[in-house]
């Protein structure tokens, strides 16, 4: 993950980020941090910033979260497509989903 994406229902106050699914478990096994390392976060539909990791158990993470940067602009452009196969299509939507293309056509 690149950034980890909170929800509303992650929130326990203003300041206080607490993560028990495989969210918790991608912090723990695969970015392997610490209490005290700081990792990328970002709020879902919102803004970007950073979380310090203040507990870190085997059941959940407790981040103290800074979200002090607006997101990225979406792109300024549609994608216009001819219908292609339906394998085709299945993989042209997963494409355009990470891209964060709001529109195609």
């Amino acid at each position: 993950m690149n950034i980890v994406v909170l929800n509303r229902s992650d929130w326990l106050d203003e300041r206080k980020v607490r993560l028990v699914d495989r969210r918790a478990d991608h912090i723990r096994s695969v970015l392997r941090a610490a209490v005290g390392d700081s990792i990328r976060v970002g709020q879902l539909n919102g803004d970007l910033g950073q979380g310090r990791i203040s507990a870190l158990d085997a059941d959940a993470v407790v981040l103290e979260v800074d979200l002090n940067q607006p997101p990225p602009p979406r792109h300024r452009f549609d994608i216009v497509l001819a219908l292609p196969r339906p394998k085709v299509l299945r993989r042209l939507f997963r494409t355009v989903a990470e891209y964060g293309w709001p529109t195609f056509t």
